[in-house]
């Protein structure tokens, strides 16, 4: 089933033990298009805290209309690392949030951008003769720097980005719908009225070409046209 995320935002979430608080948005992953945490206001139990929960807490089948049911307690909760607000989630964070909940997304990655130790990764590097210190640090830096990286974005960030089609503006996002049985983004909901006069149309992810993080923008790889022929929404 498709969810849109601005009706997901402010709805209530729900440890076994207790509410947690109420979703704010989504952090998704830019390249794969995955879901990879609810961001979650918590109450006044954990002072405003905001905290990250990753889908795969949620329980299958577990929504209703009073609340989002995870499978977490609220004291895994308070004591998972701390969101640092206004800054982007790096792949160390990642790394920590997956070890506290003993969920690792990363546990089939190679070794270099799983955060342990460079070990491997320095042992078998391919190194010139004469400067080999030197060149070992440069590898290490890079990897810190590719670790520190976030490649995650905030979906309530898109909303409100222009459309690009390959020919010219076609309408801006209203909304993402994601589907609860990957926990992926599945379609944008794109508002077309400023542009062609009329209507809503759901345009899938794979016709991203990219987006353009500075300018706001979304680039699909389709005409105007054939936006403009896509399935509509309601």
């Amino acid at each position: 089933m498709f969810y849109r995320l601005t009706k997901l935002q402010g709805y209530p979430i729900d440890a076994v033990d207790g509410t947690i608080g109420s979703v704010e948005d989504v952090y998704f992953d830019a390249e794969g298009w995955g879901v990879r945490y609810f961001v979650v206001r918590s109450g006044d139990w954990l002072r405003e805290r905001e905290v990250l929960i990753s889908p795969r807490a949620i329980r299958p089948g577990a929504w209703s209309d009073e609340a989002i049911l995870t499978n977490l307690t609220r004291e895994q909760i308070e004591k998972s690392p701390p969101v640092a607000n206004g800054h982007p989630v790096s792949r160390y964070y990642e790394m920590a949030h997956g070890a506290h909940y003993r969920d690792d997304h990363y546990r089939n990655d190679p070794p270099s951008r799983v955060g342990g130790s460079f070990g491997m990764l320095l042992g078998t590097a391919q190194l010139r003769p004469g400067n080999e210190g030197s060149q070992l640090e440069a590898i290490a830096e890079r990897e810190i720097e590719a670790a520190e990286r976030s490649h995650l974005h905030s979906g309530a960030e898109v909303v409100g980005y222009d459309i690009e089609a390959m020919n010219g503006t076609i309408g801006i996002v209203e909304d993402f719908l994601i589907d609860d049985e990957n926990w992926h983004v599945g379609y944008l909901l794109v508002d077309k009225r400023p542009w062609v006069g009329s209507g809503h149309v759901l345009i899938p992810v794979e016709a991203l070409d990219r987006i353009d993080w500075g300018e706001g923008r979304v680039r699909l790889t389709m005409t105007r046209d054939e936006v403009a022929r896509s399935a509509g929404y309601p």
